[in-house]
């Protein structure tokens, strides 16, 4: 953990997923927070390329993020992002919206974690 306030920004490869950072960022400024883009694949092979990746694409987003982090697990996204969200301090889980409709800074997968 690299402060004891972090927003969490949970991201993958599609557009939609990457406009939470600006709100994020400013939710993180506003709170003193570190800003993190997470991210879950399944297979171990594939993390350090897809970090790569996410790194390139939140960059041309032009939002300044405190890290970005990729869990591997296999089963499902919100166990892989639960390792990333863990220990003391305040955490916002920031994300767009899911497959269904839900709370304005909520997901489907944030809305479980939280």
């Amino acid at each position: 953990m690299t402060s004891l306030h972090q927003v969490v920004v949970p991201v993958d490869r599609s557009a939609p997923s990457l406009r939470a950072l600006w709100p994020a960022r400013a939710i993180a400024d506003f709170i003193g927070a570190d800003l993190v883009a997470a991210s879950v694949v399944a297979k171990r092979g594939d993390r350090e390329p897809f970090e790569a990746e996410l790194v390139d694409r939140i960059a041309d987003t032009g939002v300044p993020v405190s890290r970005t982090v990729v869990s591997v697990n296999g089963y499902t996204v919100v166990q892989g992002l639960e390792a990333v969200t863990t220990g003391a301090g305040v955490r916002v889980v920031a994300a767009t919206p899911g497959h269904r409709r839900t709370l304005a800074f909520t997901g489907s997968v944030a809305e479980q974690l939280v």
